[in-house]
C-alpha cells in the first residue's frame, strides 16, 4: 500500500480522483494539464492494487 501513496503524492486533487476511479475514464483536458501523468499513474495504481489484493490471498 505504501507504493500507491507514492504514486498519488505528485497529483492534484482532481487527478487523484481520476486515478482512484475504479471504472474506465475519458480524460479530456488542455495541453500541459497532466493527462499523461494521470494515465500512467492510473496504470501504476491499478497494477499495484491488483498485486496487493493477490498478495493478501
Amino acid at each position: 500500500m505504501k507504493r500507491s501513496f507514492n504514486i498519488l503524492s505528485k497529483l492534484n486533487p482532481q487527478q487523484k480522483k481520476t486515478v482512484q476511479f475504479q471504472e474506465n475514464a475519458l480524460v479530456i483536458a488542455c495541453p500541459g494539464s497532466g493527462k499523461t501523468r494521470v494515465l500512467t499513474s492510473k496504470i501504476a495504481y491499478r497494477s499495484c492494487s491488483k498485486y496487493l489484493s493477490w498478495y493478501k490471498r
